[in-house]
């Protein structure tokens, strides 16, 4: 157990942890940026929530894995920013299996236009997110 708790309080761990789901949001963010009518459709084609709820989210998405990219990079409310990604990540992950289940788009959506990635790959990376942003909040 304290071999455990040595590596998650490791220093250089929770500082890689922070720059890399902070790169990892902010990358996600462009992409949906540069085209962010396609990616409110895409939410929209997901058809897990109301229309104007799917839009209201495919709009603001984008600047708040900006928001908490910058957040964990550069140390600044890096534990709230690591709570909300976890909400987020979970949202994405529930994306990601219902598509198993329900029509879908195709790719994800996750990175917009500059990386397509299957559901099962994006499903993947979430559950990556998702231990790194424990990881920062459990080291608080």
């Amino acid at each position: 157990m304290d071999g455990i708790r040595q590596i998650v309080s490791n220093r250089w761990l929770v500082l890689a942890a922070r720059l890399l789901l902070g790169s990892i949001f902010i990358v996600s963010a462009i992409g949906k940026l540069q085209h962010p009518a396609l990616f409110v459709d895409t939410v929209v084609d997901y058809g897990m929530l109301p229309e104007g709820l799917s839009r209201f989210y495919g709009t603001v998405l984008p600047w708040a894995e900006l928001a908490i990219g910058f957040s964990l990079i550069l140390g600044l409310f890096s534990f709230v920013a690591a709570i909300l990604s976890i909400a987020l990540t979970m949202s994405f992950g529930i994306a990601a299996i219902a598509s198993f289940f329900r029509p879908a788009p195709e790719i994800c959506g996750c990175f917009g236009q500059l990386v397509a990635l299957s559901h099962s790959q994006s499903l993947a990376l979430d559950l990556a997110m998702l231990l790194m942003a424990v990881l920062i909040v459990a080291t608080r």
